[in-house]
């Protein structure tokens, strides 16, 4: 795939697929106006002269028809699109891991594990649903007040032009809204940033704030910028920004307002005959209904693109390395640096000037203070940069005329924490040299003195997880250096290749060094002065410069600062701590007062739930709602029945007047109250809204807030191991913008509206004429069905594609934190996987609609079903005179009221998968257990530290008791975590002392429970 794609054009390779949907769409919004057609047929069938009874199974049979094909080509529509977009997402993912490859190593490695994670991931899925839905929807929302429009004006262009002006007094209302909400999400933009600074500062410190300072310390700066946010959304909402929104609202009615007293003048008066009043007004009903949906799918793309797009782009327009179109390759292997100047973007210069020249088959150390340049001049070695200027060259070579892969090859650069992939401990060698037998690589792992880790591990082909998991750094270190000798490149770069090794592993694994560098050319970076001491040659670095090269008496001799650090290192080599046979033992502060926890805490401590992940949608909808729910249920719940109320009334309007019309009794006067009616409806629903709307905003702005504050409040009490395993980039992400993502504000409108309208409507068709009722609720029980079958196909399917995606996350993820290993190494298999397990995420989510798709269209069709069948039984029962034109014209304009609420649950599909992901980061968090707290807590009486017994392991791994002495991987960081309880006793561990503790001196402190 070519490196250098971008968003756009991916985008444009599956616009066929797109444009398919999207037409798809727009035939079966046409035809979601049949419902209503029916209805103005049938009142002319029946109700005017020169109407024909006989044709009413006709007009059944066709609304039939339409009705199937609407469902049929909806759901061909949402099929297509999907598989439109996920082509699309595993384009992008495929672009952004080739991408990875080609841009500078150290632009790759510049990047936060979470910054990949969201630009991975995240991102890539936000767009899901902008294309899957947001382009179709968008398509049927601008075609049918487009289609309706056409067929005004073929009707009666002087009836168009009223229903148009309804329409652009509404887009006025609509583009006002619009404008008001860029408005308010440019200032929300700056609040999120300033929100994102105070989380990621919070979770960055959260181990020096709990190992050292008190246990508030960032936590209140970060809460204070979620509750400032919440304060700034209920503000903003109270502005505004409510009466738009309910004027929009309101407007759905307008074009009945506006048609009502022109097009009924006009039939009272002559010159509008009542079939075309009839039609017209039925029209008007649903005409302005699809502008809130623009409005809606409009929000969405702005909103996905907003928070995805950007960093899409940005990392697909990164500049690549250069790859030279002749690419040589060195005849020798001397390594020289010419006049190379080089800083970081945006900083000073790192280098400057340094020039070098490392004979083929000779080793040269970089020493000097931190800072000085010295894992710069090996990086560029490397080529993770190139120079700002001056050159770096390989046998006489400049890098950049080698190309990216054989260089690569050239150079065996050892860091000091290089990436372990989610493969064997055998692959993880031989990922340096695919070709390499399992002689060659267990021979280099014996070399690195990874002999005894396999061992502990279970043998050289056990897996891995991705990073690592709990290997040590020396162990992870013995890797990298495995990798290294098994490479057997001619050039050798180390980089503090022994720092985190203990004695005893260092002498044997620095002999295995000698063995692998015996011959070649060698850059080598340590603080260890010791480990270099023999080199060839010695360069002093400082500020940027190379002060001095020579050997260590040389240097020792010559150079002031070489001796400085050689002095320093000598008095610091062999350190120890001394017994003191008396001494004071130092004062332990005295905590501060408990304080009891304010609404905020308890809230989000009440609202914590585990296995959230794995309920059903409404039951995890309704976990995370909060404390919320009680109130919603309470007050809430009234404000949403009495809006849907008002909601009826244009189609009662309509009900009145066409019932008059078909009387032959229509008159201005009527007319004139029927209006007078519909604008106080409106009038009502405009006010009704605004006082449901701001309730229910402010419940769920509330909820998403106590999610939030439970995020950051629990991290305070979970082990400090949690932090080590997820990452906090990750955790910011879902803080500020996942979390932000979940639907508290409109679920409970298309709920209660789903509810209340068919509720009453039922109640009055059942208390008029059980069996027009029977018929017109035919369907119900059969969607309510489908609907319990749907939920149980939707939650085998994604959980098949929840795995998919954890699994193509990590993979690609490796690309990113492996690429310095897997540029070298393209063909081998771990560098290859990620096509696999891309195309496998999408054979899944493809997978997931063709299981999902078919169960909405049928429930889509049992909704409707109804409508034909009292088309059927109502004709027959007016034609034998059983019920009168007026119950039945009322049964079929309350089925136009009946069945479209129902058919608006659809559109929660698209938002469950996002609510059971974003269900999914949060549980992550909820369902760590917290550190357990003293029923009575002490203070010590002073600050002296004693283990008892204490037995710990990780995750399922090997008990481990001891003191504080050993060699690399053998404990001794995990039980210097202990009195700072990163890891609570027990947790995971294979206890041999039940009666094990971390104690200070004289009492227990929290660590022990």
């Amino acid at each position: 795939m070519n490196s250098s794609v971008s968003l756009r054009a991916v985008i444009a390779r599956r616009r066929l697929g797109l444009a398919t949907a999207a037409l798809l769409a727009v035939l079966a919004a046409v035809l979601a106006l049949a419902p209503y057609v029916a209805v103005y047929r049938v009142a002319v069938e029946l109700f005017t002269e020169g109407g024909d009874p006989d044709r009413i199974p006709v007009i059944a049979l066709w609304t039939a028809l339409a009705v199937a094909g609407r469902a049929a080509l909806s759901g061909l529509s949402s099929h297509t699109a999907h598989v439109a977009a996920y082509r699309v997402l595993a384009d992008l993912r495929l672009a952004l891991a080739e991408k990875l490859r080609v841009i500078p190593l150290g632009r790759v490695q510049a990047r936060s594990t979470g910054e990949l994670k969201k630009l991975l991931h995240d991102d890539v899925e936000q767009l899901e649903e902008a294309l899957a839905h947001g382009v179709p929807d968008l398509a049927a929302a601008i075609a049918v007040p487009v289609a309706t429009t056409v067929l005004f004006f073929a009707i009666d262009w002087r009836l168009a032009l009223v229903a148009v002006g309804a329409l652009l007094i509404l887009l006025v209302v609509s583009g006002a809204g619009m404008t008001m909400a860029q408005k308010s999400n440019a200032a929300m933009a700056g609040h999120l940033t300033t929100l994102n600074s105070a989380v990621s500062g919070y979770l960055d410190g959260l181990t020096v704030i709990r190992g050292f300072l008190r246990p508030d310390s960032g936590y209140d700066q970060a809460r204070t910028a979620i509750v400032d946010g919440f304060e700034y959304q209920r503000r903003a909402q109270a502005g505004p920004t409510s009466w738009v929104v309910s004027v929009m609202l309101a407007g759905t009615g307008f074009a009945v307002a506006a048609m009502l007293p022109v097009a009924g003048i006009g039939a009272v008066h002559g010159w509008v005959p009542v079939p075309t009043l009839i039609l017209m007004l039925v029209l008007c009903l649903g005409y302005l209904s699809p502008l809130m949906s623009l409005v809606g799918v409009l929000a969405t793309l702005m909103i996905r693109l907003q928070f995805a797009a950007g960093s899409i782009t940005a990392m697909l327009d990164e500049p690549a390395l250069p790859e030279p179109e002749q690419p040589v390759r060195p005849a020798t292997f001397d390594v020289r640096l010419r006049a190379v100047r080089f800083a970081y973007s945006g900083t000073a210069a790192a280098l400057s000037g340094i020039d070098l020249d490392v004979p083929a088959g000779s080793s040269l150390a970089l020493v000097g203070p931190t800072g000085a340049g010295k894992s710069t001049i090996a990086r560029l070695i490397a080529r993770l940069w190139d120079p700002d200027a001056g050159s770096v060259e390989i046998g006489g070579v400049d890098l950049r005329e080698i190309g990216s892969a054989e260089l690569a090859r050239l150079v065996a650069y050892v860091q000091q924490d290089e990436y372990i992939f989610a493969a064997t401990l055998a692959e993880n060698i031989r990922v340096a040299r695919p070709g390499a037998t399992d002689a060659e690589v267990i021979a280099a792992g014996e070399a690195a003195q990874l002999g005894e880790v396999a061992a502990e591990l279970g043998g050289w082909d056990t897996e891995l997880p991705p990073g690592g998991g709990r290997l040590s750094g020396g162990q992870r270190q013995r890797i990298s250096i495995a990798r290294a000798l098994v490479k057997d490149a001619p050039v050798v770069v180390l980089d503090e290749a022994t720092a985190s090794l203990d004695a005893e592993t260092e002498r044997h694994t620095l002999a295995a060094l000698a063995r692998l560098t015996a011959g070649r050319t060698v850059i080598a970076i340590a603080h260890r002065l010791d480990t270099v001491r023999g080199s060839d040659r010695i360069a002093v670095v400082d500020a940027g410069t190379v002060t001095a090269i020579g050997t260590h008496d040389e240097l020792t001799r010559d150079s002031a600062t070489y001796r400085t650090l050689w002095a320093a290192y000598t008095a610091a080599d062999g350190w120890r701590l001394d017994p003191v046979e008396t001494r004071a033992h130092a004062t332990v502060p005295t905590p501060p007062p408990a304080t009891e926890p304010d609404e905020w805490t308890r809230a989000a401590r009440d609202v914590v739930t585990p296995g959230v992940a794995g309920m059903t949608f409404g039951k995890q909808w309704r976990t995370l709602y909060g404390r919320g729910w009680p109130e919603l249920v309470r007050h809430g719940l009234i404000r949403l029945f009495l809006e849907s109320l008002v909601r009826g009334v244009p189609l009662a309007a309509v009900f009145l007047v066409v019932s008059r019309a078909v009387d032959g009794e229509l008159s201005t006067g009527f007319l004139w109250q029927v209006f007078a009616l519909l604008t106080a409806g409106l009038v009502a629903r405009l006010f009704l809204s605004r006082w449901a709307n701001l309730y229910i905003w402010g419940l769920a702005d509330r909820a998403k807030t106590d999610i939030m504050i439970s995020i950051i409040e629990r991290l305070r009490r979970v082990p400090m191991g949690f932090l080590g395993r997820v990452d906090r980039g990750r955790i910011t992400t879902l803080i500020t913008n996942d979390t932000l993502m979940l639907d508290f504000q409109n679920v409970p409108g298309q709920v209660a509206a789903a509810c209340v309208q068919p509720l009453y409507a039922a109640v009055i068709l059942a208390v008029l004429d059980w069996r027009l009722a029977l018929a017109a609720l035919i369907g119900i029980p059969i969607f309510l069905a489908i609907t319990v079958w749907s939920d149980r196909i939707y939650h085998r399917v994604f959980a098949d594609l929840h795995r998919a995606r954890a699994r193509a996350s990590t993979v690609l993820l490796e690309q990113a934190r492996g690429a310095a290993v897997l540029r070298g190494a393209a063909d081998s298999a771990v560098a290859q996987r990620y096509r696999e397990v891309v195309e496998q995420l999408r054979a899944a989510s493809v997978a997931m609609s063709v299981r999902a798709t078919p169960s909405t269209a049928l429930g889509s069709i049992a909704v409707e079903s109804g409508l034909v069948v009292l088309i059927v039984v109502g004709a027959a029962l007016y034609r034998g005179g059983e019920v009168s034109a007026a119950t039945l014209l009322l049964f079929l304009f309350l089925a136009l009221a009946l069945y479209q609420p129902i058919q608006e649950l659809n559109a929660l599909a698209g938002y469950r998968r996002n609510q059971e992901q974003i269900a999914a980061r949060i549980a992550e968090v909820w369902d760590e257990p917290v550190l357990g707290e003293p029923d009575r807590p002490t203070t010590p009486a002073d600050a002296t530290l004693a283990f008892d017994a204490v037995s710990f392991g990780y995750g399922g791994a090997g008990a481990r008791r001891g003191v504080l002495r050993g060699p690399a991987g053998s404990g001794r960081r995990g039980r210097a975590s202990r009195p700072s309880r990163r890891w609570p006793r027990g947790c995971g561990m294979s206890s041999r002392a039940p009666s094990g503790s971390a104690e200070y001196r004289c009492r227990r402190w929290a660590a022990t429970r």
